[in-house]
């Protein structure tokens, strides 16, 4: 087997190989000492771009759709799976069973999120052409009332946001494909432009903690990029950067307690640990055989934290796997190879798809734990065994979607797009 090389200065490294009932795999991992933490390489703190310089949004006109989106009594957990022109409904607790398909006005897709205090379904997208840094969107779909609450169009382009617990702000990043290096603030509840953020980053994946404290700016393009730009909701302004990770950051989480970012890279098959505290790589590991990958930059788009933090699930998309990690002892000790997932092969392209349609995955624990989900391939990995259980037909074909918990109709939560840890305490 073909040994990826990784190298960083005065780690530890470590490697064990488990053989785990699925078809096994390797690593190396590389453990940076904490014990003298230096401070952070220093990148400027963003500055608020006047809001005068962008245009008003243009709303559209609310719309009904029928059967009713939520689930009428009892507790539910339900899977929502958007590809471009519609969302698909999975029960989660019965044999993830198809519960419905709902017809948007959207194409293009970029990112989604939800609000519960508020029932909307946020989806970003760029229409028949890349946003290229403008013409972006934002659809609010409410799922309690089963109708699209409004549509905005902006002059700056869109990506994967993120909105707050409270449902008050969504952090929108510009796009990799955008120059401008800008995010910018919305209001949650009618998408009306009321901040920005710089930080010359090409933005494209964004996270808010889950107790709402801190904002998650990151790309892999532009000023910066090999930095986390962490932004203070209170204020808008970036708190602290962490850094640099190997090139880039692709897709990536981070634990319940935000002391821990996990990070992808491009041209990369592994992920590294940051810490949120000293602002320094704790950890990197590479996985074991080829990396070669030519549908995208990114060999490793999608990472996901189990809820109890006790591992990490990492895409491998060169093989066709999901790479399997113990990482219960961070920050101390390395992540510790667990086993490996085969998966549906991500060979060909999305479709219908109008933009960044190549099949690269995306990785989500559901909030139990007991399922991860793996975008492009469709899969779902059974926790407890390791195992392909099911695959979803919608979710062949994206890699956006996220988990909402209802309870007698009403949205009580959502594991967002991201697999976040949950252990706050």
């Amino acid at each position: 087997m073909v040994k990826r090389s990784f190298s960083l200065g005065n780690t530890l490294v470590f490697c064990l190989v488990l053989l785990v009932g699925c078809t096994t795999g390797g690593s190396q991992s590389t453990m940076t000492p904490t014990a003298t933490p230096t401070s952070p390489t220093a990148v400027p703190h963003s500055t608020m771009t006047p809001t005068a310089t962008l245009t008003s949004p243009t709303a559209v006109p609310h719309s009904t759709m029928t059967p009713t989106a939520a689930p009428a009594s009892t507790t539910a957990h339900w899977l929502y799976v958007v590809d471009d022109g519609a969302i698909s409904i999975y029960d989660i607790d019965k044999n993830h069973a198809l519960v419905k398909h709902i017809p948007i006005p959207e194409t293009g897709k970029r990112g989604v999120a939800f609000a519960p205090s508020l029932g909307l379904l946020y989806i970003s997208f760029c229409g028949a052409t890349t946003c290229n840094g403008s013409h972006g969107n934002l659809l609010a779909y409410d799922l309690v009332h089963n109708r699209v609450a409004w549509s905005v169009s902006y002059p700056f382009g869109v990506d994967q946001f993120a909105v707050t617990p409270n449902g008050s702000k969504i952090y929108m990043p510009h796009g990799t494909d955008s120059s401008d290096g800008t995010t910018s603030v919305l209001d949650a509840r009618n998408g009306k432009v009321i901040g920005s953020i710089y930080t010359g980053t090409s933005g494209h994946n964004t996270i808010v903690s889950l107790d709402g404290t801190q904002a998650y700016l990151a790309g892999y393009v532009g000023g910066n990029y090999s930095y986390v730009h962490v932004v203070n909701p209170a204020t808008d302004q970036v708190i602290f950067t962490a850094g640099p990770t190997t090139n880039g950051i692709r897709p990536f989480t981070v634990n319940g307690k935000h002391s821990l970012l996990f990070t992808t890279s491009s041209n990369t098959c592994g992920f590294q640990v940051l810490s949120l505290i000293t602002g320094k790589v704790v950890s990197s590991t590479v996985f074991s055989g080829s990396c070669a990958w030519t549908p995208s930059t990114a060999p490793s788009h999608g990472i996901s934290l189990s809820p109890d933090e006790k591992r990490v699930y990492v895409m491998d998309a060169p093989l066709d796997q999901l790479e399997v990690y113990d990482v219960s002892g961070l920050p101390a000790v390395a992540p510790r190879f667990v086993a490996t997932v085969q998966l549906t092969s991500l060979s060909e392209w999305e479709t219908p798809c109008q933009t960044y349609c190549e099949k690269e995955g995306w990785v989500l624990n559901d909030l139990s734990g007991r399922y991860v989900y793996v975008g492009d391939a469709g899969d779902v990995v059974d926790t407890s065994t390791l195992r392909v259980v099911k695959t979803l037909p919608a979710l062949e074909n994206t890699r956006e979607m996220l988990e909402i918990e209802w309870a007698n109709g009403t949205p009580i939560a959502t594991s967002t797009r991201f697999g976040l840890g949950h252990v706050t305490s």
